[in-house]
């Protein structure tokens, strides 16, 4: 039973069954990896990532780079019938496949990195803040910016995606960072209180809760 662990908060690293995968074939392989595990919520049409990916290639050639792209990537992950030999074939596989769609397999053994940073800041009712040990694991998470070491210049959209989730995220972790701040200061901790915002001011320098933190 393989188990694929993907970290996408800061630079890209995939580990299957313990083992970092060092190498994937392109930069567009990782980047599909990506993804397909970030928005694993509904299946993505061939036509669309082929067209996301090879923006500049005919409609039958990018389709072609894609069926190559995904039969390297589920090599390297495991998920191809050649792995059995290894012991590292997935079951239930990480990807989901047909000849229209392609889908990251949430019910498989992976886990994601975003996935756990989203389940965690929302642990309680929508209204309500989630809890400091919760709001802790998930800025643990956060080892810099999304996808931070992976960059595909001639694919607008597949860029567009990276800086917009990008932004969206460094919010996310801001307002978690600032969410403890100000719980470690209401406790009189006020160490604790003043790494998080060192920690804000990292993630963004001009950020006004950060700074009148310092001033008292």
């Amino acid at each position: 039973m393989a188990h694929l662990c993907i970290h996408v908060l800061g630079p890209m690293e995939v580990i299957l069954d313990g083992q970092a995968i060092a190498h994937f074939e392109t930069e567009k392989t990782r980047a599909l990896l990506a993804y397909l595990a970030v928005e694993a919520d509904r299946p993505h049409h061939r036509d669309a990532l082929a067209e996301m990916l090879w923006p500049e290639r005919p409609a039958g050639a990018a389709s072609a780079n894609l069926r190559h792209t995904l039969a390297t990537l589920r090599r390297a992950i495991g998920d191809a019938p050649d792995t059995i030999a290894a012991g590292h074939q997935a079951e239930p596989p990480f990807l989901l496949a047909t000849r229209q769609t392609i889908q990251f397999n949430a019910a498989s053994h992976a886990w994601v990195d975003v996935s756990a940073f989203h389940a965690l800041l929302h642990t309680t009712r929508p209204t309500a803040p989630p809890p400091m040990q919760s709001l802790e694991e998930a800025v643990r998470l956060c080892r810099g910016a999304f996808l931070e070491d992976v960059s595909v210049t001639d694919c607008a959209e597949l860029e567009e995606w990276l800086l917009l989730t990008r932004e969206r995220l460094r919010r996310l972790a801001l307002d978690a960072l600032y969410q403890l701040s100000r719980c470690h200061e209401q406790l009189g901790q006020w160490n604790r209180a003043l790494q998080h915002a060192w920690q804000q001011v990292a993630l963004e320098p001009w950020d006004e809760r950060a700074q009148r933190l310092f001033e008292q």
